[in-house]
């Protein structure tokens, strides 16, 4: 694999806190998600490309200066430990140097060069700069762009050339050759016509093209490449545009559709997870059930982001795509619990502030040992479709049934069982669940099976902790919940002096089934928690073929 993910991002000095001084610079916000999400694919390398007086390498030693805007600010391209600049390093021009102070934003430890591209160079000549970025590559290494950029400098008569009616449609065609990705219509942009309007990301985005078009033509098609445009403003009459291009990003749950948008696919604390929000926003984690994974998330995510929430959906230690050990001492919930923690601990802004904690099913396990280990981190819990103590009932009983089979004849004969009482599906999605079962860990399998099947009640534990943090607390279900029964949910709900909600038209999946009430229940909780809310009556709880 080559390169693997590009960030593009404009570069004024105001995206600078200290040169901005207090002025709210929307694209700043932008910029830096688009690095941490580029951040995120993993990358060994990362190379910042932006515009230059003349062709020029810079190794992690060099260092960018603003003093020129009023700012005794030293920008160094190399992480600290990389030491202040050597005397003969070349100083970074400004393009590389807010490049490289996203990368710091972003908390990016790892290697990473840069590349100044002259703005005179021609569609041909800054396509070859990246086709040779691609082709240096070493085997095996992962390669990731931080293309800076601004479009047009003369979108208004008080743009800093003044106003050009032509900048306008301009941008328009740039934004949507990077929201395609389209590798061609970026390189269709006129250089001509570039330098009349003063858009110096013309040629930084054409070496994007160039390295965009060898990647698929060695490996992968361009259909394989994800991209979405997150900002595309004019505020001081000049075009600042924030795209990220992903590559396998798509059909990532094996459906037809894509994430929705706004939606992307990282890793927090070396765990497997989705994103969507803004990551400044207040921080929501999700944990998801037995056999389950934090696709099942995705009916709720961006509605959840919409209503101002920065949304993690998890796979917790050993589900689908998070790494497990194959020690069963490994999976206790105290295990679990930690890794809560070092999550909120990663998120950044919007963990750090603390987050509302959602658990549904075993994921409520999970949450309720988080919150009695350390509540410090946690702004409010909400207990989904979960209960007490051990799951009772049918599912009980699956659950007793796939453990013995697990024991005897492994996942296989698991998933047979499964599939021979499993209503059909469309095939992508049987596809994917199948994939999904066969990724989990057997050990993890086993681990949480025998948690919902024994954990001791310790609602008494929660209900102390929760008291002594001051931290509100919510119980839902569906109305036809067939994991833990309504009144056993509802009892604990009583117990925890919590908020307490009943789903109507969800069973024990309610983002699945009624995702437009669970998004009002959580959103309606996290702004007012101290507020009662109507408590309607469940109805009688219809059984279904899943198992938790």
């Amino acid at each position: 694999m080559t390169f693997v993910a590009a960030a593009v991002c404009p570069h004024p000095p105001l995206l600078v806190p200290e040169v901005g001084r207090g002025e709210q610079v929307h694209a700043r916000a932008a910029a830096v998600d688009a690095v941490r999400r580029l951040c995120a694919a993993r990358p060994d390398r990362i190379v910042v490309v932006g515009d230059a007086p003349a062709e020029t390498r810079y190794g992690p030693e060099s260092a960018g200066s603003l003093a020129g805007f009023g700012v005794d600010l030293h920008v160094p391209l190399g992480p600290p430990a990389a030491g202040p600049p050597a005397a003969a390093a070349p100083s970074l021009p400004l393009s590389l140097t807010v490049g490289a102070w996203l990368l710091a934003s972003a908390g990016w430890s790892g290697d990473r060069t840069a590349l100044g591209v002259p703005a005179g160079h021609s569609p041909r000549q800054a396509a070859g700069l990246g086709e040779r970025l691609v082709a240096q590559v070493r085997r095996g290494e992962r390669l990731a762009l931080l293309v800076m950029g601004d479009g047009s400098a003369r979108r208004t008569l008080k743009a800093p050339g003044g106003l050009d009616e032509r900048a306008a449609a301009f941008d328009a065609a740039a934004a949507a050759a990077l929201a395609g990705p389209d590798p061609a219509a970026l390189l269709d942009l006129d250089p001509e016509l570039a330098a009349e309007l003063l858009a110096a990301g013309r040629a930084s985005w054409q070496v994007l093209a160039g390295a965009l078009l060898a990647a698929t033509r060695d490996d992968t098609p361009t259909e394989a490449w994800s991209s979405e445009l997150i900002y595309d403003d004019a505020p001081y009459g000049v075009g600042y545009l924030v795209a990220v291009w992903n590559r396998g990003a798509r059909n990532v749950v094996g459906s037809p559709a894509e994430l929705p948008p706004g939606v992307w696919r990282t890793d927090v604390a070396g765990l497997a997870a989705l994103r969507c929000g803004s990551v400044d926003a207040p921080g929501v984690l999700l944990l998801p059930g037995y056999a389950a994974s934090k696709e099942d998330f995705l009916p709720i995510m961006p509605a959840v982001a919409a209503a101002g929430f920065a949304a993690t959906a998890l796979d917790q230690r050993g589900q689908h795509e998070s790494p497990g050990p194959d020690e069963i001492a490994a999976y206790s919930l105290e295990a679990f619990a930690d890794d809560v923690h070092r999550v909120i601990d990663a998120l950044g802004p919007g963990g750090t502030g603390g987050v509302h904690l959602v658990g549904h099913s075993f994921g409520g396990l999970v949450a309720r040992a988080a919150v009695i280990a350390d509540p410090g981190r946690i702004r409010t819990l909400t207990l989904l479709s979960s209960g007490p103590a051990g799951i009772v009932g049918r599912r009980q009983a699956a659950l007793r049934t796939i453990r013995l089979l697990l024991e005897r004849g492994g996942p296989a004969a698991v998933w047979a069982a499964l599939h021979a009482v499993e209503r059909p599906r469309p095939a992508p999605t049987a596809d994917f669940l199948r994939r999904r079962f066969f990724a989990h860990n057997q050990t993890a399998l086993m681990a949480i099976a025998q948690h919902l099947l024994d954990t001791p009640d310790r609602v008494a534990d929660l209900a102390e902790t929760a008291r002594g943090a001051g931290l509100p607390v919510l119980v839902a279900h569906g109305e036809s919940d067939d994991g833990w029964p309504a009144a056993v949910q509802a009892d604990m709900a009583r117990r925890l002096a919590a908020r307490y909600e009943v789903l109507p038209g969800a069973r024990h999946d309610p983002a699945a089934d009624a995702p437009d009430a669970l998004v009002a229940a959580l959103v309606g909780f996290w702004r007012s928690p101290g507020l009662p809310v109507r408590r309607p009556a469940p109805a009688g709880a219809e059984a279904s073929s899943g198992v938790g």
